[in-house]
Formats: C-alpha cells, structure tokens, sequence
C-alpha cells in the first residue's frame, strides 16, 4: 500500500478528530474544569508505580501525538520517507497495513464518542461525579484509554517500522491505569459498576 494513502487517510482522521476534540476543549476552558471526588487515581498506586506508569503514558502519548499530527504532512508536502527508510527487515504486509487503518479509524470513532459523551464538563482530577455509560462507554468502559491503545497497535501495523516501536510500551500503561481506575470505581458506584462491568468490556469490545 502507498504510503501516501496512508498519509490522507490520517489526515482525515486528524481532521475528524480536531473538528470535534477543538470545541468541546473550547466549551471546558470557558466552564473551567470540574474536579469529582477526592479520589485520585494517583493515591491507587505506590510512589515508583506512579511514577513509571505516568513516564511511560506521558512519552508514548506524546510521541504519538507528534507522528500523528505531524508525519502525514511531513511526509506529503516535503515528500519525506524518515518512517519508510526504517523498515523491519521483514516481507512488508499489506494486509497488516489494511488492519492499522481499521485500528485507527475504530480508535478515532472511540475516543471521540467517549469525548462527545463527557459534554462540557471535563474532570481533571478524581473520579466523576456520576457514572457516565453513554456512546463511547456503550462500546468499552475506558474509551480514552482504549482509543490509544487502538492507536499505538495500529500505528505499528501501519509502519512496520522499528521508530514506532516504544508506542507498545503505552499500550502497558494505560491497561494499568485502567486497572486501576476499576478499584476506585468500584468503591465509588458499588453495584451499579459491578453490573456495568459484566455487560462492557473494559478495552475491548464484547470482552467484559
């Protein structure tokens, strides 16, 4: 497959994802941001547990961040090959390239379903006042976190390429993270988690 395909078809997810992500960043900056209880998902973990788990989802997501924005363009308008040149020297895959745009494209269509659900309001810290089970959180329990997950395997698939790599270790992080925020959640809805969790899978779909 092209890599230039593969170019527009991330661009049109950066679009898509930038026309929804922009205003209801817009919509939070001006409510300012709610805060929810008191339980942080930081006091779950020992000091050096939070420490790594917040290192290693700060660098894979920001890492992400800049292929994602920044390499589809790159690649188009200076005809860049960086990623390319950077192959696994094994027989490159179609089929797998087919497989990360379906990836992509399904962790695009959760992060913003889980986005548009949330509103206006926006947590920055703690646990959310009530128990949101709408749109994005109909499909997985954690559609932020599963979104990057989707993301750093279909990038991988994608490129083939050894500088997406470290994008895996991300995919550790956030399945911690979410390990995590299920404990809290329980103690903060009781039952009515217990029986969310029985009907929706936490990453993945149908795997509760």
């Amino acid at each position: 497959m092209s890599f230039d395909l593969v170019a527009v078809y991330l661009m049109i997810n950066i679009i898509v994802y930038l026309m929804i992500q922009l205003p209801f960043a817009y919509s939070s900056l001006k409510s300012g941001f709610s805060r929810g209880s008191d339980r942080s998902l930081k006091k779950s973990y020992s000091p050096l547990g939070w420490t790594a788990v917040l290192i290693v989802v700060t660098l894979t997501t920001s890492y992400f961040f800049i292929v994602f924005f920044a390499w589809p363009f790159y690649h188009l308008f200076f005809n860049s090959e960086i990623i390319e040149k950077t192959l696994i020297s094994l027989p490159f895959s179609t089929p797998l390239q087919i497989i990360g745009m379906v990836l992509v494209g399904a962790a695009t269509a959760v992060n913003l379903a889980g986005r548009i659900a949330r509103g206006e309001s926006y947590t920055s810290d703690g646990v959310p006042d009530e128990l949101s089970t709408d749109l994005g959180h109909r499909v997985v329990r954690h559609p932020l976190y599963a979104s990057y997950c989707y993301y750093f395997l279909g990038f991988q698939f994608l490129f083939q390429s050894y500088l997406i790599l470290p994008l895996l270790l991300g995919i550790f992080g956030y399945y911690s993270a979410a390990k995590k925020e299920e404990e809290v959640l329980v103690e903060e809805f009781g039952e009515d988690y217990k029986k969310y969790r029985k009907e929706v899978g936490m990453l993945i779909p149908f795997l509760r």
